[in-house]
């Protein structure tokens, strides 16, 4: 059910069965992925609000916790490394690459994801 090969995750987390409520949450959520080259993201970086996302991870799952009453599962994914604020060296590396990520908003955040090698940028 992903939106593209290589784009972020959209099956459903450990919880089993999903609510017809985080179904349409979570449908809605994936309308707004995009992808973006790091140049244009790079003014929220300097507003703190990038949160980077780890590959294995699903980019959608964490939308949901960040936008549900899920705080305890997002502290889980900052504790374990899955999930961070955007660093430095990664907003360098991002540039000298020119690179393109996988985007969700969740106001006030900007999540980020790296686009799986060999995906075609949009």
């Amino acid at each position: 059910m992903g939106e593209r090969e290589g784009g972020p995750v959209s099956g459903r987390g450990a919880g089993g069965k999903a609510t017809e409520a985080e179904e349409l949450r979570r449908a809605k959520l994936l309308g707004e992925t995009a992808t973006a080259p790091w140049r244009e993201l790079q003014r929220f970086f300097a507003q703190g609000v990038v949160v980077w996302v780890a590959p294995g991870l699903d980019l959608l799952e964490v939308g949901l916790a960040m936008s549900g009453d899920r705080a305890d599962l997002f502290r889980a994914w900052l504790d374990s490394g899955q999930a961070a604020l955007a660093t430095d060296e990664q907003a360098r590396a991002w540039l000298e690459a020119d690179a393109h990520l996988w985007t969700l908003v969740i106001r006030p955040w900007i999540l980020v994801q790296e686009m799986a090698p060999g995906t075609a940028q949009s």
